[in-house]
């Protein structure tokens, strides 16, 4: 690739990115799994317990411990609050980040190509949202490509320590969602070999420490299940007795979710992850696409023969993922966040590829397919601000605008066409998130009545250990911003419930007045599932009618 990006060009895009995602760090949890997991985590750091992990007052047998043994250990650090929540995430994917970087130069040996990998990484719309959407997956992507790094490290090179630090990448893996994690690596480093064909590195007594660092690095884990679920045969946990947590997290856990026996299908589509990745990807996904086919049709043309300078780890890494992910019976789009460090590099590379070539065609459908992706960015933006929430931040919006400028210089700019597009996906990736953390998501936290009563708790001094709720709510921000676990119970507990106070949504209260029972409404708020948008919240002539009502009584 002839590109004109200087080390200053790189530094500045990857100042303009860590401008969007250190705002991040100050947008309110969302509900309803990032204050699920926060809460969950504030109750290891508050009752000083990390073997025993509740969601509610119920164990909970889904997520392993990583993710919310370093959420705990970083609110302990840092108290607790939603920036502390976020630590461990920002600093999984700055690691995941600087794994994309080396291992793109590892495969390639060109600085600037790594530079681009990472950074379109870090672009990626499904990654941002990762580092205050926190859930498991920021923890899972740092380390997958961790592991993937140093295993592919160790083949090439043979030392000792790249062989323990993957054991230990995948030790983590399986410790933050799972054998998926564990299966990813072994997909990638598999599809490496193919290519490469380094078989022998693997029938090398160093690989023994490889499987002594990951036996030992899920040995926490591994003892938190057996000492909740292992010993305690006659714990109900969903629906069953004699539940075997260690058995879950190494065989259940994964395979169970993939056929849908734990959580049901919720698609039957084949290709859902195909064209997910065409937002998960933004800015850069109109070039993954190309750049999959193009690399597919290099290797069937070439009849996979052997070729420096070539690598099959990324191409034949995503397929297999992808057709395994395909076949799964449960799909949300953030299963690929764990992919995009391989993706990236694929891009990176396949954009690089472009540049060396004289034919410009390809290069300017990709660079008009990011107009287009500005046009549509701008034109949201442009409704955000002057139709549905207005602009909150003027401060923010001159970070945005700062942003804006940079794209512009770059829309203009004489540099490789190659490097125009990636200066202006990652100016529109920084400039989109300044905008929706600045002046779209604090505005879409607000419609939370958990965050909102929580405040008015606080304002008026009201003891939280003093709330009761029903047991199926799942308003979590009430118990996070609240720095307490709200005691749940059964609705019809509830209706006669003798606490001091009640949260109760509006059509429950009605039950709960015709139980003749008398009360004082202390605090109240609007609702909304901000994690499922709809039109008609968005248009702020019709939001009012998408609300529900929570409300706080005093039980008199």
């Amino acid at each position: 690739m002839s590109t004109q990006l200087s080390d200053k060009d790189f530094i500045v895009l990857y100042v303009a990115l860590s401008v969007a995602y250190f705002l991040g760090l100050f947008v309110p949890l969302m509900e309803n799994d990032a204050a699920q997991h926060a809460s969950m985590a504030m109750r290891m750091a508050l009752n000083n317990d990390y073997f025993h992990i509740y969601k509610g007052n119920e164990p909970y047998l889904d997520k392993p411990h990583l993710h919310f043994w370093l959420a705990a250990w970083s609110m302990k650090l840092f108290g607790i609050n939603h920036i502390a929540y976020r630590i461990p995430a920002f600093l999984f994917l700055a690691m995941a980040a600087a794994c994309t970087y080396k291992l793109t130069h590892m495969l390639y040996r060109d600085r600037a190509m790594a530079h681009v990998a990472a950074l379109m990484f870090l672009s990626a719309q499904t990654i941002v949202l990762s580092a205050h959407d926190v859930r498991t997956d920021a923890i899972l992507t740092g380390a997958v490509i961790f592991g993937v790094y140093h295993v592919v490290a160790y083949i090439k090179n043979g030392a000792s320590v790249h062989i323990l630090f993957g054991g230990l990448g995948a030790a983590m893996a399986l410790g933050a969602k799972g054998m998926v994690g564990v299966g990813i690596i072994g997909v990638c480093v598999f599809a490496y070999l193919l290519y490469s064909r380094e078989w022998g590195q693997f029938f090398r007594w160093k690989v023994l420490l490889g499987l002594m660092s990951f036996v030992v690095g899920i040995t926490p884990v591994l003892y938190a299940y057996y000492q909740q679920f292992d010993l305690h045969p006659e714990m109900l946990v969903r629906g069953e007795y004699g539940v075997s947590g260690v058995r879950f997290i190494l065989w259940d856990q994964s395979f169970k979710r993939f056929s849908g026996e734990d959580f049901g299908a919720n698609s039957p589509d084949y290709l859902f992850f195909f064209h997910s990745l065409l937002w998960v990807f933004i800015p850069f996904s109109v070039p993954l696409y190309g750049g999959v086919f193009s690399r597919t049709w290099y290797f069937i043309k070439s009849r996979f023969s052997k070729s420096n300078g070539c690598e099959f780890l990324t191409v034949g890494g995503f397929w297999m993922i992808m057709l395994i992910f395909s076949f799964s019976k449960f799909k949300l789009p953030h299963y690929l966040n764990s992919l995009i460090p391989i993706i990236s590099i694929l891009t990176a590379s396949y954009l690089f590829q472009l540049g060396k070539q004289p034919a410009v065609r390809t290069t300017k459908i990709y660079l008009l397919a990011e107009y287009l992706l500005i046009g549509i960015g701008l034109a949201l933006m442009f409704y955000l601000a002057g139709f549905a929430f207005g602009v909150p931040s003027v401060g923010g919006l001159l970070l945005v605008a700062g942003a804006g400028v940079l794209l512009a210089r770059s829309v203009w700019s004489n540099k490789a066409l190659t490097s125009r597009i990636v200066a202006i996906g990652i100016y529109f990736a920084a400039m989109l998130n300044i905008f929706l953390n600045t002046q779209f998501y604090p505005q879409l936290t607000q419609y939370q009545a958990g965050l909102q009563i929580a405040k008015q708790i606080r304002e008026q001094g009201i003891e939280p250990k003093d709330i009761v709720m029903p047991d199926h709510y799942t308003n979590w921000t009430l118990d996070f911003y609240t720095q307490t676990n709200i005691e749940r119970i059964p609705m019809d507990a509830a209706i006669q419930a003798t606490a001091k106070y009640l949260f109760i949504s509006a059509p429950d209260m009605e039950q709960w007045k015709a139980a003749g029972r008398s009360y004082e409404t202390v605090a109240e708020a609007s609702h909304y599932r901000i994690t499922r948008l709809k039109p008609a919240f968005l248009n702020a002539e019709t939001r009012s009618e998408q609300l529900s009502r929570y409300i706080l009584v005093k039980v008199m």
